[in-house]
């Protein structure tokens, strides 16, 4: 396994694709960076490259690991003694260390720039390496996805189409879950404090709500949506430099509260349960390896 994972680390390096996909985390960062408003916390910025990662990987990760099967190599490897989910594993593993290496460069310039400019994190330093670990581990599962999908697909064209055709359904679809979970949290909210009667029709129900907090909290960039927005809402909420109405000062101050509560809930929820998609994907991926035919 070890002279496998260095064989392929060897591949990553002489794979142009890989600098190219430096140079654009570099930029992306300085992106973000650049168009930071008042409310946009170095917290934020943490956050948002993973709500693209699966856009910008789904090309590289596709045509890194199809190569192998355009090439013959895989079928090399295992003349060579090495086991499909070996085989299959490493590729995880090089993928998910290259996309490391890409957030390295992300956060090395997001660090970088908060020193430049004097700023500072709005939350502990422990709240901050749990950030960074859920980003993480959605960068795992993004990454278990899209090289499951590659190695099953085989051509280089096909993978790159309908991994990010699948992202894109996901995303539409996490999207529309996230933004009913969202104006029903924010009805209840609002029904508890007696800020007004909310319509018992605009709520869901307590099952159709369970069923969509389950997709909210297991779908990658849902994850990446809600770090991202209890961040955001947490620090809007409180900020000193907007003076609410008297009106609405209970309502925000309430929902500041349920958001900083949330965010570490959530937070530490979504470590576990990007291990066990991890753990799921990755089984999936090795039983049906195991029977595909390689021509």
């Amino acid at each position: 396994m070890f002279n496998l994972i260095r064989a392929e680390f060897r591949r990553m390096l002489n794979f142009k694709g890989f600098y190219i996909y430096l140079i654009l985390s570099f930029l992306l960062g300085s992106f973000f960076l650049n168009e930071r408003d008042t409310f946009s916390s170095y917290e934020v910025m943490i956050v948002y490259f993973t709500m693209l990662y699966g856009f910008l990987a789904s090309p590289f990760i596709s045509l890194f690991v199809c190569r192998d099967h355009h090439d013959g190599t895989i079928r090399n490897k295992i003349i060579a003694g090495h086991s499909r989910s070996s085989i299959l594993i490493a590729e995880y593993i090089v993928c998910f260390a290259a996309a490391m290496i890409m957030f390295g460069v992300y956060w090395t310039n997001v660090f970088i720039n908060m020193k430049s400019d004097n700023g500072r994190f709005s939350y502990s330093s422990l709240m901050i390496i749990k950030f960074m670990l859920c980003c993480v581990l959605i960068t795992a599962v993004y990454t278990a996805l899209i090289v499951t999908a590659a190695m099953l697909i085989g051509s280089r064209a096909s993978a790159v189409v309908w991994t990010l055709i699948s992202l894109i359904l996901l995303i539409m679809g996490g999207s529309l879950i996230s933004g009913m979970v969202e104006t029903d949290t924010m009805e209840r909210i609002k029904k508890d404090i007696g800020f007004y009667d909310a319509d018992e029709e605009e709520l869901l129900s307590d099952t159709e709500r369970e069923i969509c907090v389950f997709f909210d909290d297991l779908l990658p960039f849902n994850q990446s949506m809600q770090l991202e927005h209890y961040i955001l809402l947490a620090n809007l909420y409180n900020n000193d430099k907007i003076n609410y109405a008297s009106e609405y000062k209970k309502l925000y101050e309430e929902e500041a509260k349920v958001c900083r509560k949330e965010l570490i809930n959530k937070s530490t929820k979504f470590l576990f349960v990007d291990a066990a998609f991890i753990a799921v994907i990755t089984a999936f991926g090795v039983f049906f390896f195991r029977r595909k035919s390689l021509k």
